[in-house]
């Protein structure tokens, strides 16, 4: 078979190569016509192997100094002196509970102490001059009635009742005279110091129940959460608030499994992903758990781990990894 084209003849063979190579064309335009493949992002920093990592972990962004406060009395909200997001001072009052009973029994304490405290300066003080004149006027008196029935028995006899009372008041105004112008006894000063010792403890009882009903700050902060409110009752020991030192913060790690324990120690350093902020912050391990946990169905030990620097944006719950570097 043969073709023409305007004169001229094109032989079979010719025709045969040509449909071969249109074929082996049409191939190779189809292979080079593949869809480009979507480029892979890169994996983040946490991902990467990091040279020298020895063990790694994830963990918590947490304040160095953080405490759950409560009341060691119970009673009703009287007052709050703070709300969430206040900053703080060491001893400032948070929380004050209805104080009206403690009041009265610290008031009542205190009275029976000065009582006591004025009974004691009595006894060193001594009788008062008027106190003496008194009791040396009523013992002339009882010995000039004596006298008197004495003198007069041969006119108008006393009957032996009559003399008997007579000489009971000598000696009672005598007794009275004697105890006024002795010295204090050392028996009556240990009552009376006993005495002040016992409102002492009374009062100091007395002012530790009224300073339960309120609620200070142990320390310098931040409130994060109140639990009560005005005029809800508070329980012994229940949490009311919640304190934390905002401006340290640290790492605690979760899932560090025991069989990576040999491989870290205190002042190991370390490397903070933190995946919130996309950053890395470098640190170092300043305290291990001495007791293990489990997380996952792994026996873990918690890492604590000081931060070299504290960005602006840091906030206490965030979750980081740690990559722990060989020293």
């Amino acid at each position: 078979m043969s073709l023409c084209l305007r004169g001229w003849k094109i032989p079979s063979r010719f025709l045969y190569f040509l449909r071969v190579f249109a074929l082996a064309l049409f191939l190779l335009v189809g292979c080079s016509s593949q869809p480009t493949p979507t480029p892979v992002p890169p994996p983040s920093p946490a991902a990467l192997p990091a040279v020298g990592t020895v063990a790694r972990a994830a963990g918590t962004i947490v304040p160095v100094q953080k405490a759950l406060l409560g009341l060691t009395s119970a009673g009703r909200v009287a007052s709050l002196a703070v709300a969430v997001g206040d900053q703080v001072a060491a001893g400032d009052l948070l929380l004050q509970l209805e104080d009206s009973a403690a009041q009265a029994q610290l008031a009542q304490a205190q009275a029976a102490l000065l009582a006591a405290q004025a009974n004691l300066a009595e006894l060193r003080a001594g009788p008062q001059p008027a106190q003496v004149a008194v009791a040396q006027a009523r013992l002339d008196g009882a010995r000039a009635h004596l006298d008197q029935l004495t003198l007069d028995r041969l006119l108008t006899p006393a009957t032996p009742s009559q003399l008997a009372e007579a000489q009971a008041l000598v000696r009672s105004a005598q007794a009275e005279l004697d105890l006024l112008s002795a010295d204090a006894r050392p028996s009556a000063l240990a009552a009376a110091e006993a005495l002040i010792a016992e409102a002492a403890a009374g009062a100091q009882s007395a002012q530790a129940a009224l300073a339960h009903t309120e609620l200070r700050a142990p320390f310098a902060g931040s409130v994060t959460s109140i639990a009560l409110a005005l005029g809800e009752m508070a329980l012994p020991g229940q949490p009311v608030i919640t304190l934390a030192d905002l401006s340290r913060l640290q790492v605690e790690t979760t899932d560090l499994s025991e069989r990576d324990l040999g491989r870290v120690a205190v002042g190991t350093p370390v490397v903070v992903f933190v995946d919130a902020l996309q950053r890395e912050i470098s640190g170092q391990i300043t305290r291990i758990a001495l007791q293990s946990s489990v997380a996952g169905g792994d026996v873990v030990y918690p890492l604590v781990i000081a931060l070299d620097e504290q960005p602006p944006e840091l906030r206490w719950g965030m979750s980081v990894d740690v990559e722990v570097r060989s020293p």
